[in-house]
């Protein structure tokens, strides 16, 4: 019994050894953002992009994914943005049940900086890259059977940010001049 114990411990450290404990940059599949360029993205989606655009926050291609993206059967649905011909981000809608499953896998390979996943209310759990550059990011509302799962290079956090401020400034003028 002893001997069966040691063995199993032994291959555990050796596993654990051998595997590095945090990647390089959050990825989904084979793509990660910040370093996968945006044309072998796309190519590797072809059968699940249901459209393409351009992005409004970043100005560069977009897509929006159907269900089982790159064979993913938890996959409901997506988006991949770019920008500079990188992706920057992805965006994925997932059944609210398996986002425990999700984020003891994500846990397994990146820092766990935050995670509060309760079956019953709101959840949000996040994680980053071994480097900083990238994180990923799982929410869920109270009243919801979705979760989403947003995965995202540091660059497109700040693009974002910009973003959404000069929406609001452009609303508080809108709303100055109504007056």
């Amino acid at each position: 019994m002893k001997s069966r114990t040691f063995l199993a411990a032994t291959a555990v450290i050796l596993a654990t050894a051998s595997s590095p404990v945090f990647a390089n940059e959050v990825r989904f599949g084979d793509i990660e953002v910040g370093i996968t360029p945006c044309g072998k993205a796309l190519e590797q989606l072809e059968g699940d992009i249901q459209k393409t655009f351009i992005s409004a926050i970043t100005e560069g291609r977009a897509a929006a994914l159907g269900p089982n993206a790159l064979g993913f059967d938890f996959v409901k649905d997506g988006y991949l943005i770019c920008a500079d011909d990188k992706v920057e981000a992805i965006q994925l809608t997932i059944p609210k049940e398996q986002s425990s499953e999700i984020a003891d896998a994500l846990a397994a390979k990146y820092k766990q900086t935050r995670r509060n996943l309760p079956h019953l209310g709101a959840g949000k759990a996040v994680f980053q890259s071994d480097s900083g550059s990238s994180s990923a990011e799982l929410t869920y509302e109270h009243v919801s059977f979705d979760a989403t799962l947003l995965i995202q290079s540091e660059k497109f956090q700040q693009t974002y940010n910009e973003y959404l401020a000069a929406k609001r400034e452009a609303e508080k003028a809108k709303t100055k001049s109504a007056f």
